[in-house]
């Protein structure tokens, strides 16, 4: 194809496309650019002529983008390059450049075409992510490290309030005065779960946190944890039963954040359970070509209606809300333990039917030879 007849079909071509376009011959020069490549590097086209569009590539970039247009001249390939250019008012663009050879009769490359693409929105976007999230992170720092203090300043007072009405409750013989009493002390231990309860919410979202992974068998967290909540479940009149098998499987998890994952799950269970049972059962369970270690905990409590039961995994969401709510709490429990199972690469669901109970399973990819 000659200069001429290749000119007439370049422009033709050129003045539809919605990109840059432009042809250079074997040497490197440009010998023709549409006129979307002049807007985008602010160039006429005889600025472009004879390697005078080299001079506008930003200096860093220069001798890359330099290299690459002879290696590919060298090997009569084509390439694809993202660089900056610096454009005669001053301004900075960011350009992505795709070009092909041309062949002649003889399938040997005359001149090169190519098209170039303002990426500028692209690095303006990418720019604003790293700083937005740098800004996120420096945020999150900063309440974990104003939570940390107002915990300090909350459970010293708080302590002491737990520490002396407890003494009161065996001192004091007054029937009146003692519920006074005893009023004041499960009101310091609710205020001492919340506290804690948002202290882990704030830990877990910290960009910092990373739970210590280790090979760790469900049966003796499982058994550690129900023990701790014998007591609470004789004070309700509860039945606390534990499904469990004498060998547990194994996962990889964090066996701090598993107790308190699992502790969650139970208090909540025993919360909503006005009578009957709360169940704990292990096993290994098989769906597909995957293997699964499984807890489960069963209530016969008050359930969960079909449209709460995602929104009760949610931070501070809660089925009953508002003044009128039934129940105590913040709604943090099914929230943290959810948090704390994913941070091990497990996953929580639940099953439930009002005034009949509900059933939370948690899951962890089993380990070879559970």
């Amino acid at each position: 194809m000659s200069y001429r007849s290749r000119e007439a079909w370049f422009r033709e071509l050129a003045r539809l496309a919605p990109v840059g376009m432009f042809i250079t011959d074997d040497a490197g020069d440009v010998v023709l650019v549409n006129e979307r490549w002049c807007e985008i590097t602010g160039l006429s086209e005889n600025d472009a002529r004879h390697m005078k569009w080299l001079q506008s590539v930003h200096p860093e970039d220069r001798e890359r983008v330099t290299d690459e247009l002879i290696l590919a001249r060298a090997k009569g390939s084509g390439y694809t390059l993202e660089y900056r250019l610096v454009r005669p008012d001053g301004g900075t663009r960011w350009v992505i450049s795709k070009v092909a050879p041309l062949l002649d009769s003889q399938g040997i490359p005359d001149s090169f075409i190519g098209a170039l693409m303002d990426v500028a929105s692209k690095k303006d976007i990418e720019n604003h992510v790293v700083e937005a999230t740098r800004q996120l992170g420096e945020i999150i720092r900063f309440k974990v490290y104003a939570i940390s203090n107002l915990q300090h300043e909350l459970r010293t007072p708080l302590n002491g309030i737990i520490g002396i009405s407890a003494l009161l409750k065996d001192e004091i013989t007054n029937a009146e005065h003692s519920m006074y009493v005893e009023m004041i002390h499960e009101s310091s231990i609710r205020l001492s779960q919340t506290i804690d309860r948002i202290i882990q919410h704030s830990h877990l979202e910290s960009v910092e946190f990373r739970p210590d992974m280790k090979r760790t068998n469900l049966l003796h967290v499982v058994q550690t944890v129900a023990q701790r909540f014998v007591f609470s479940a004789r004070r309700k009149g509860l039945e606390l039963e534990a499904d469990l098998r004498d060998e547990g499987p194994e996962v990889l998890g964090d066996v701090g954040l598993l107790q308190q994952a699992l502790g969650q799950v139970l208090d909540n269970a025993l919360k909503f359970t006005p009578s009957g049972s709360v169940r704990i059962a292990l096993q290994e369970v098989e769906d597909g070509q995957l293997r699964f270690a499984e807890i489960s905990v069963s209530d016969t409590g008050i359930g969960i209606p079909e449209e709460f039961q995602q929104t009760v995994f949610q931070p501070f969401r809660q089925v009953s809300e508002g003044p009128a709510r039934r129940y105590e709490g913040i709604g943090l429990g099914l929230a943290l333990a959810k948090m704390m199972i994913e941070e091990m690469n497990g996953e929580i669901s639940l099953h439930s039917e009002p005034m009949k109970g509900t059933r939370v399973i948690i899951r962890f990819p089993g380990l070879p030879g559970i």
